[in-house]
């Protein structure tokens, strides 16, 4: 356990060693750096695909009561399937009809 305490430092404790543009330039922290700007366009993506669904549905049934179906959408972790749930929002008859499909997904999905 005492070698792995010696092993672990803070990234203050890092740059102290080594100069930060050396440590910018590093592999590890190149790699750590694009894995968070794709993760933030992803979650980017996946946000403004929720909103357009939210809008598409105001628009096109001019009902109130979305804010319940933000969080369902939310809990939608396939980018692919809320893009296909756009689609469908957009061809939906009712705003019950895509409220169930909505439930009956998340049903499917829990284990």
């Amino acid at each position: 356990m005492a070698i792995l305490c010696n092993v672990i430092f803070n990234f203050d404790d890092i740059r102290e060693i080594i100069p930060e543009e050396i440590l910018m330039q590093s592999e590890v922290v190149q790699y750590f750096k694009k894995l968070g700007i794709e993760q933030g366009i992803e979650q980017g993506a996946r946000e403004s695909i929720i909103e357009g669904i939210l809008e598409s549905l105001a628009f096109k049934f001019s009902a109130g009561g979305l804010q319940d179906l933000k969080p369902m959408l939310e809990n939608v972790e396939d980018l692919q399937h809320l893009k296909e749930l756009r689609r469908e929002a957009l061809g939906v008859d009712s705003l019950e009809i895509f409220r169930q499909m909505l439930m009956q997904n998340e049903n499917q999905s829990d284990p």
